[in-house]
């Protein structure tokens, strides 16, 4: 009678079960990662974007700013300073203080010269960005 039960339950037998390999596209710091490794620019990471959009709004408020407000364009360079000037010396890597200094004062020290001669109507910040995402 069991193997009657089980013949006739009525239900459809199950298919086989067939394994599927999932294919996973890379994660955005893999992906990054590997722009690193083979010498790439990351410019187009998430951190790299946003940073871009960062500075590139900072220019231009700047521009704005000193358009509005003459003279007031030092606002948007210690805005700059704190946050774009910050990020580039903790993505300038590992090493020796006085190494560490000389790259970021290469690259930040334009940054800042430029918005502080210019008084924000030079997209210091963009280029700055820009060079330290090329590495």
């Amino acid at each position: 009678m069991s193997e009657l039960t089980q013949q006739n339950s009525g239900f459809p037998e199950p298919p086989p079960r067939v394994e599927v390999q999932s294919v996973t596209a890379p994660t955005p710091a893999q992906s990054v990662r590997t722009q690193k490794d083979q010498g790439g620019v990351a410019l187009f990471s998430i951190e790299g974007i946003a940073m871009l959009i960062w500075a590139f709004l900072l220019d231009m408020l700047g521009v704005t700013i000193n358009f509005l407000f003459p003279g007031a364009g030092w606002l948007t360079t210690m805005l700059g300073t704190c946050t774009i000037g910050v990020w580039a010396w903790f993505r300038g890597g590992k090493g020796p203080f006085s190494k560490k200094m000389k790259k970021f004062l290469k690259k930040g020290g334009i940054a800042i010269v430029l918005e502080t001669i210019s008084a924000g109507a030079l997209p210091g910040w963009t280029i700055l960005v820009i060079l330290t995402l090329k590495k």
